[in-house]
């Protein structure tokens, strides 16, 4: 009678790939592993969490799955047409429904896709924990921990159950309240529903190939001509793991030059280990999901245009170390998600003066007095171009001209401040990891991890943080959550104990939406093991015509 939490019931149509389906795994089933991982930690993961899904299945007519192939298509095909989404409206960019940040001032073309036979999609729903876009943020602290509990997960999925998410997106970064009724919050990636999973996998590298002392001097000269003026030792474990990478000793030197200028300490006379380059020797046996027998259909979304990688959106490779490398064929890959995490926060730092709601920045808004149009064509250019291929010849450009990135943040907002370093090392090891494909690429979560944790550190008495801005967004927390339960709860007397029902006095939409969820929730606790629901619908299925 008195409920203590929400949740959300996403409902959808997930695609179905017949000839493959273990490789398109439903989302509900992916959560399962999530969940039953987390079961096993138990009180050792903290803040204490709630499942990704309290309950999951297909929906059934009739005992059959209500699917778009059987129920609805009945064999027709459909072609795909430019479509313009109008621009939201400035005054509910704040309460956008589908949470999906858009802050677009022009309307939005659809990129046009060749006549296709449609793939079918099943009837799906999920019920959820509610939590709050990563946008509304209360604090810098918070913000940054929040990444860091996103990339957390996103590694775990990649490394121990082989699935990439695919779709990173400011909608998918969601901020919950833990279970330990302590104020403490945490941060968690959604909606896996565009997510692959690997088939097989391969070592991270194969078996070095032997380095002559020729080449060793070769790279060791290269260096010297590299760093004429500062007398460098490099030590050879440096040099050895440079060549296993790349193969060519010009390349290892160019890219020992490049790690050093990212991370290292250049200073006369100083010596290069391998703790300075910030490389870890790999574990000779440690397998990397093989996405490369697993390369998209051509139906296949990859990603929300804004966030996406220059290589994905083109479908390629852009920067290599030299031409003349093999390279294996283009497939999404974990440093693409990873930076897909970057551009959401650059579109926080852009886009934001602050924490909490109401915070979007007065500089981009035409109207107002402080309009400013650099900053605004900042914004228009990386997050609300008209096609794909605008957006992809941005991105280009900026892999290019990775120096460029600092125009990007130049236009940050003050209040960000303390980020301008991170964003710019992040974007230097995406850099490294794209252009080399090593350690970069294949450590690329603790690569970005380390600089986060470090960056939190330093935050936790962050004087940027007005204690009582902060306060006021988590009251605003207490009090939609408090709106959203007394939605629910019931709105009459108890029923007296002689069994005769007392006066209706609940509301007509208030008693529409309880009867829904408890009609839900009694299902879902009579639902068999493994089995799933099959809400009734008054239709009857016939072989010949559209339900």
């Amino acid at each position: 009678r008195d409920p203590k939490a929400t949740y959300a019931l996403k409902r959808y149509w997930r695609p179905v790939h017949a000839d493959d389906a273990e490789l398109h795994p439903p989302e509900g089933a992916i959560y399962k592993q999530f969940d039953d991982r987390l079961a096993i930690s138990g009180d050792q993961v903290r803040p204490k969490r709630p499942k990704h899904a309290l309950a999951s299945h297909d929906i059934m007519v009739n005992g059959i799955p209500d699917d778009t192939l059987e129920s609805i298509r009945r064999g027709l095909t459909s072609e795909r047409h430019k479509k313009a989404i109008p621009p939201l409206d400035p005054l509910i960019l704040e309460t956008d429904p589908d949470a999906e940040n858009r802050f677009d001032k022009e309307p939005i073309t659809r990129l046009q896709i060749a006549p296709r036979e449609p793939v079918n999609r099943r009837h799906t729903q999920i019920l959820m924990p509610m939590g709050i876009v990563i946008k509304l943020f209360s604090s810098l602290y918070e913000l940054i921990s929040c990444l860091i509990d996103f990339i957390t997960g996103h590694q775990e999925a990649h490394d121990v159950f082989f699935i990439l998410h695919r779709d990173v997106s400011s909608g998918n970064l969601l901020i919950f309240n833990s279970l330990d009724d302590d104020g403490t919050t945490f941060g968690r990636l959604i909606d896996y529903d565009h997510a692959k999973q690997a088939r097989s996998t391969k070592l991270v590298r194969e078996q070095k190939e032997p380095v002559t002392n020729k080449k060793l001097a070769i790279i060791e000269m290269l260096l010297e001509d590299l760093f004429p003026f500062q007398q460098l030792t490099v030590n050879m474990d440096v040099l050895n793991e440079a060549y296993s990478w790349v193969k060519k000793p010009s390349t290892a030197a160019d890219y020992i030059s490049a790690v050093l200028t990212q991370f290292g300490d250049i200073a006369p006379k100083s010596t290069v280990d391998i703790t300075k380059l910030a490389w870890k020797i790999p574990d000779p046996h440690r397998k990397w999901p093989d996405w490369q027998a697993r390369a998209a259909r051509t139906a296949e979304r990859t990603g929300t245009l804004p966030y996406m990688s220059a290589e994905v959106i083109a479908g390629k490779y852009i920067i290599k170390p030299d031409k003349k490398r093999i390279m294996p064929s283009f497939a999404h890959e974990a440093i693409h998600d990873l930076e897909s995490f970057l551009w959401v926060l650059v579109r926080i730092c852009l886009t934001r003066n602050g924490p909490g709601i109401n915070a979007y920045r007065e500089e981009l808004i035409e109207e107002s007095e402080n309009y400013n149009a650099k900053i605004a064509t900042t914004v228009k250019k990386y997050f609300q171009t008209e096609t794909p291929s605008a957006l992809k010849d941005a991105k280009v450009d900026l892999m290019e001209s990775p120096e460029d990135f600092e125009d990007i943040v130049a236009c940050f907002h003050p209040y960000f401040e303390p980020l301008k370093d991170l964003v710019l090392q992040w974007w230097g090891i995406l850099i490294l990891g794209y252009q080399y494909r090593a350690y970069e690429f294949f450590d690329i979560h603790e690569c970005i991890l380390r600089l986060l944790r470090n960056v939190r550190d330093s935050l936790k008495t962050h004087p940027k943080d007005d204690a009582a801005r902060v306060a006021l967004e988590i009251a605003r927390r207490k009090k939609l959550e408090q709106k959203r339960l007394a939605t629910f709860k019931l709105q009459r007397p108890e029923t007296p104990s002689c069994g005769s029902a007392g006066p209706d006095v609940t509301t007509p939409e208030v008693s529409l939406q309880q009867n829904r969820v408890t009609r839900y929730v009694s299902q879902v606790d009579r639902a068999p093991s493994g089995g799933s629901l099959s809400p009734s619908r008054p239709v009857k299925r016939k072989k010949d015509g559209p339900v």
